[in-house]
């Protein structure tokens, strides 16, 4: 509530890069309260590995930058890209602007066409490392024999899956609780200090192919 009432009310959110630029600098400029995971660290830690494991062309599928989650992680994979020494190339990044599933399975298609295919895809959600999964296994890829996936795993997939995958695992309903609490408190005592915590996560790694 209180980062609505900073921002002087509800925004609509943008679908052009300015447009999600300016929300997350107002974000970010916000004294509000909080509950997030450590987001770069955990992209970071995701993209790491798939360069330890040797991939040099990794590609990314992640939401709009309009919001400081989407940015932290696709922030994390520029960095370890950066590490390995290697160029980040924006045909391995797909953004999804939420225009339906046939336009990201097109986007996915398109990734999977590039004459130097990507052997490894690090996907900021479970959403979309499910998409990718399906096109893959579609075209008669093997998971990760073929093309190796890192996912930001917040709804159970490495459990679901019938292929191994690399995942850094949310604390999700820890999440909720502790939000749910923060609000709870906030709408009790309005001029409380704030409350901001970073949770942890899990990685698990699966043996590499």
């Amino acid at each position: 509530p209180q980062s609505v009432n900073e921002l002087g009310g509800y925004k609509v959110q943008g679908r052009d890069a300015d447009a999600a630029r300016r929300m997350i600098e107002d974000a970010r400029a916000l004294e509000s309260d909080y509950v997030v995971t450590r987001n770069e660290e955990m992209a970071h830690a995701l993209t790491r590995e798939l360069t330890r494991r040797g991939h040099e062309t990794i590609a990314m599928v992640n939401f709009m930058h309009d919001n400081t989650v989407a940015e932290d992680r696709h922030a994390g994979y520029v960095r370890a890209l950066d590490e390995a020494g290697i160029a980040l190339e924006p045909e391995y990044v797909i953004t999804d602007t939420i225009q339906g599933p046939e336009a990201l399975r097109m986007q996915i298609l398109a990734l999977l066409g590039l004459r130097r295919r990507p052997t490894a895809v690090f996907c900021a959600t479970a959403h979309h490392a499910w998409f990718v999964a399906e096109e893959l296994q579609r075209l008669g890829y093997t998971i990760p024999e073929d093309v190796e996936l890192a996912v930001v795993d917040d709804n159970r997939m490495q459990e679901q899956g019938d292929f191994p995958i690399l995942a850094a695992v949310q604390q999700s309903y820890e999440m909720g609780c502790i939000a749910a609490e923060m609000l709870r408190k906030r709408l009790q005592e309005p001029g409380m200090p704030l409350q901001q915590v970073e949770l942890g996560y899990s990685l698990n790694f699966e043996p590499s192919a």
